[in-house]
């Protein structure tokens, strides 16, 4: 058991790290609904399962049968190159948003390709005597380090293009996925018996819940979302409106952003970040009504033009209130 107890470590972070998130759904009340996170958990356990197993079998060539070895090689294999693949498209998720149509399918090849290289050529993976550990390489291992390359470099250059628009623990997080990610696979490139991916898959893990899908930070979101559509219908409330004009506004706000986005216009500045951040700042364009007199904000009859240069003046009390 001494050549996986950093993969036990691990996995005990990772399973109470699910127990929490699951215990803050609850807690919030929140309906949970299967997610790219929750599909990056599960590979994430299965990844650093695998692991631990193969460190075993590996330095137990003797009375592990060669056939399970491979097996498990295979699934371990397989296991990391699904983590590596859905965190990319997690990143995606999370910034921009999944992509459609044909660039799909480019974004996926290498991830294809690759599990037909790792099925194809399990059977002629070898094993080495290291100093530290046993491991092994082959064809497979090597597809595997040249996927994750790959997929490091498409991601941070999404990441670097859209970094203006992304908000700023967005930011923080990312680059240590990447950054993370890109150490650890260079030094196992480097030294094979190091066997540390299972530290890259619990980093990531941790930090994207932390992050981004902590419950308790996305009730905090909805609170201020709530309060901000409430302070808006509050002020819309004194020139006679209902609330119905703002939350009108928002809605043609999203669907023009959306439709441009899907017509291929800003996609630089249209990430999901900007997006959200347009909608929730959209009900707060008459926010500067609240410095107008009611005298005039409530007349029934046609403003003079005295009134109406008081009136155009909420746009730039709006900007100071904001």
């Amino acid at each position: 058991m001494g050549y996986c107890k950093l993969q036990m470590g691990c996995m005990l972070i990772i399973l109470y790290l699910v127990f929490v998130y699951l215990k803050e759904c609850r807690r919030f009340r929140q309906k949970h609904r299967w997610s790219i996170f929750d599909g990056l958990l599960g590979v994430g356990i299965l990844s650093v399962f695998f692991d631990g197993v193969t460190a075993y079998t590996v330095n137990h060539l003797d009375s592990v049968n060669e056939t399970v070895n491979l097996c498990m090689h295979l699934f371990f294999l397989l296991s990391l190159d699904f983590f590596i693949f859905w965190l990319f498209l997690y990143m995606i998720s999370i910034t921009t948003g999944m992509p459609k149509g044909k660039s799909r399918w480019f974004l996926y090849s290498p991830f294809l390709v690759n599990v037909i290289l790792v099925v194809g050529n399990i059977p002629t993976l070898k094993y080495y005597e290291g100093e530290l550990s046993n491991y092994s390489m082959g064809i497979s291992a090597y597809s595997c380090f040249m996927m994750a390359g790959i997929y490091i470099l498409l991601s941070m250059f999404i990441f670097f293009r859209r970094w203006r628009y992304l908000e700023r623990h967005k930011r923080v997080s990312i680059f240590t996925y990447l950054f993370v990610l890109a150490c650890v696979t260079g030094y196992q490139m480097i030294y094979p018996q190091s066997l540390l991916s299972s530290i890259a898959v619990t980093v990531i893990v941790v930090g994207a819940y932390v992050n981004q899908e902590n419950p308790s930070v996305a009730e905090l979101s909805r609170y201020h979302h709530e309060m901000i559509m409430g302070f808006a219908t509050l002020v819309e409330n004194k020139d006679g409106s209902t609330g119905g004009h703002i939350k009108r506004t928002t809605m043609y706000v999203r669907l023009l952003a959306e439709e441009l986005r899907r017509r291929g216009y800003y996609k630089e500045v249209l990430t999901k970040d900007y997006l959200e951040n347009l909608c929730m700042a959209a009900p707060m364009h008459d926010v500067g009504k609240i410095s107008v007199p009611d005298i005039i904000l409530q007349k029934p009859g046609k403003l003079t033009e005295e009134e109406y240069e008081i009136m155009k003046l909420h746009t730039v009390s709006g900007g100071k209130i904001i």
